[in-house]
């Protein structure tokens, strides 16, 4: 141990000239090179960090104070390289507390005036005043009044009696700076928000190491480990000059959480080939090297196959935590273009955008104005807060139809590049697909009002057949009392006159006037939308079976042989005057265009079908006409037949049509000319 007033000792080689004490002198010896060697290389890093940053911009006191900052920190590192290289105590111990004293007033500069501040108020300059006294101390040897060698450990100071006064203005000072960092991190938004997330990461880390290693445990005498404090230094210059410089900057979250990963990666590699050659060196007592050379080459074998592993498994574990509001790109645009993509409506998609947006980027306020007036660029305002808000216009064929505008994030982040390239990507897209619907707009109000106009028609064309189906009924009622009173007449003249044939004659013709008026008023009334079927459950079977004997009757009298297969019971709901109606004018239909060159027959069957019955009346009769059979069941439509054959009032079919709807089945027919005639009627259960 050397004098405590000694203010040159040189580290002399100590100990007896054995194998084991040379070892430890070169261990000592190396242990110290590879300190000075970090020392120097932090020294110089952070100079040149701190010389580049003020050239950026010399005249700004943020610029200036980040320097003192730096300059301190080299000092304070050249300090600690130069007692270790020299063994001089004085005056390299000043030069370390210089040089923190500087890093401090310039500490204490830099948080009053991060991120933008240009001038400091002229009291704010009496706080440096403590720092200004044990500056002006510390060449007294107050704070450090010497130091105690030793053969194989760095030199451990003796604290002077001003060093308690130096450990608290220290203290005191980042205390100080930390308020004030804290106070304009509250109120920062975006770039300045995301500048101070970088700036006090690497302060958290700095200050954290310098407290503990050159303040705290210096108080209870520990000054081996003083020498981290000015590597952790790195940290903070890194951190503070890409704040600083850099206008577009990267998520600090990003930082942190590859730096624990690859902190924690590195921890286990060393771990293992600690572990590995301490236990390979167990067995291999005599052999350590090759103890060291085996667990570097396991540790390397394990670095090959395990580390990319580990490293993507660490990422996936800590992604929810340091980036809970993130977002995937690739997904996000998918979300964005699937409602794009699926949504017709501009009212739709605007509301489903405005969702998503605001899940993805956390933000409270999403607009869109839609106006092709509206022309909104990002603003040097919005520039200069970082883009704390976000403004895009919205483009289509070279003109603006309106503009995307996003509010501030909850979390007070500003939007970052990729933010601006996501919504850069979108509002092409966007566009697009509100001129899709704009187009879809006009063509809905185009239907709407062909709608409208087929609307109107409509109720003119029904206006119209109401009124000339009330013309029919109208004039069917007034013909109906004079042609009575003419038959009457007819009767009594037949009876004076004598001419009784000719009277038939007359009486025939106007029967048959009287039966086209009857079936023309029947059918104006069923064509009528107000005239209502009475329906009641009857058994369709049934009411064939008892037609069957009906139709052989008019059948017999023409030569016509009827057959039937009917299967029942088949129940429906009808009205069954109707149907006997409907079945009587298809049967006599085919009794009166039958063949007389051939056995003529009728064959009538009932069968269940799909949701209800089917009844066909086939003959093989004359048959239809390919081109009659659209017209067939239209009003005054006659079919045409024989010549002997007198032609009817083309009503018969029209009613049997209106009959059917009016069940709500449906009626078809299938002919050949001159190979007869199916008539198929389909009613519902």
């Amino acid at each position: 141990m050397y004098d405590l007033n000694s203010t040159n000792h040189k580290r002399p080689l100590y100990g007896v000239f054995s194998l084991s004490s040379i070892n430890t002198t070169i261990t000592m010896n190396m242990e110290f090179a590879l300190k000075e060697l970090v020392l120097f290389i932090i020294s110089i890093f952070n100079l040149c960090i701190g010389f580049f940053v003020l050239m950026k911009q010399p005249k700004r006191l943020v610029h200036q104070s980040f320097w003192i900052t730096a300059v301190g920190i080299s000092f304070w590192s050249l300090g600690l390289i130069m007692i270790t290289e020299t063994g001089n105590f004085f005056p390299y111990n000043d030069i370390i507390v210089l040089g923190f004293i500087v890093l401090l007033f310039g500490f204490i500069i830099f948080a009053s005036v991060f991120p933008n501040r240009t001038h400091l108020p002229k009291k704010f300059w009496l706080v440096f005043l403590p720092l200004a006294f044990l500056a002006a101390a510390t060449p007294f040897n107050l704070v450090i009044k010497g130091a105690i060698f030793y053969p194989d450990a760095p030199a451990n100071p003796v604290n002077g009696p001003l060093f308690p006064v130096f450990a608290i203005v220290s203290v005191a000072s980042i205390l100080f700076g930390l308020i004030l960092f804290f106070r304009t991190y509250k109120k920062a938004v975006g770039l300045a928000h995301l500048q101070m997330q970088y700036l006090l990461f690497g302060l958290a880390v700095f200050l954290s190491c310098a407290a503990v290693f050159d303040v705290l445990l210096p108080l209870a005498g520990i000054f081996s480990l003083n020498f981290i404090g000015p590597i952790s230094s790195v940290a903070l210059t890194g951190a503070t000059a890409y704040a600083i410089i850099r206008h577009q900057l990267l998520d600090i979250r990003v930082v942190i959480q590859r730096s624990l990963i690859y902190t924690a990666l590195f921890t286990l590699l060393v771990g293992i080939y600690i572990g590995l050659t301490e236990f390979l060196g167990y067995f291999l007592s005599r052999g350590t090297n090759l103890a060291v050379i085996t667990g570097a080459g396991i540790t390397m074998v394990f670095g090959v196959f395990f580390i990319q592993p580990l490293k993507n498994y660490f990422h996936k574990a800590t992604d929810h935590i340091f980036f809970k509001g993130g977002y995937k790109y690739a997904e996000s645009l998918y979300q964005l273009s699937h409602v794009l993509y699926t949504t017709i409506k501009q009212e739709d998609i605007l509301a489903d955008t405005r969702a998503i947006l605001q899940n993805i980027f956390k933000t409270e306020e999403v607009t869109f104005v839609i106006n092709p007036e509206a022309v909104l660029a990002i603003t040097d305002k919005d520039q200069s807060s970082g883009f704390s808000t976000l403004a895009a216009p919205i483009m289509f064929e070279d003109k603006s139809v309106g503009v995307l505008y996003l509010g501030k994030k909850r979390s007070g982040d500003a939007y970052t590049e990729q933010d601006r390239q996501l919504i850069s990507t979108f509002v092409f897209q966007i566009a697009i697909a509100l001129g899709k619907a704009k187009l879809y707009a006009k063509v809905e109000e185009h239907n709407a009002r062909l709608e409208q106009l087929v609307e109107e028609r409509t109720r003119e064309i029904k206006k119209m057949q109401e009124d000339q189906r009330q013309t029919m009924i109208d004039i069917s009622h007034n013909l109906q009392t004079p042609i009575a009173i003419i038959r009457g007449e007819l009767e009594l003249l037949g009876d004076a006159s004598g001419e009784t044939e000719k009277m038939l004659v007359v009486e025939k013709s106007i029967d048959r006037v009287s039966a086209f008026i009857r079936k023309l008023l029947h059918l104006a009334r069923l064509e009528n939308s107000v005239y209502a079927v009475e329906l009641s459950r009857i058994d369709l079977a049934k009411l064939l079976s008892a037609q069957i004997d009906y139709f052989e009757v008019m059948a017999e009298e023409k030569g016509v042989r009827i057959s039937c297969a009917i299967k029942g019971p088949a129940f429906i709901k009808g009205d069954k005057q109707l149907l006997e109606e409907l079945f009587a004018n298809l049967v006599v239909n085919a009794i009166t265009y039958r063949r007389e060159d051939i056995a003529s027959s009728i064959f009538i069957s009932l069968a269940e079908v799909k949701d209800g019955y089917e009844v066909r009346i086939e003959d093989n009769g004359m048959g239809i006409a390919p081109d009659q059979l659209p017209e067939l069941f239209t009003r005054f439509y006659p079919m045409s037949g024989a010549s002997n054959i007198a032609h009817g009032t083309g009503l018969g079919l029209a009613i049997a049509k209106n009959i059917v709807e009016k069940h709500g089945g449906t009626i078809s027919v299938e002919s050949v000319l001159g190979n007869g005639t199916t008539f198929v009627v389909r009613l519902g259960k």
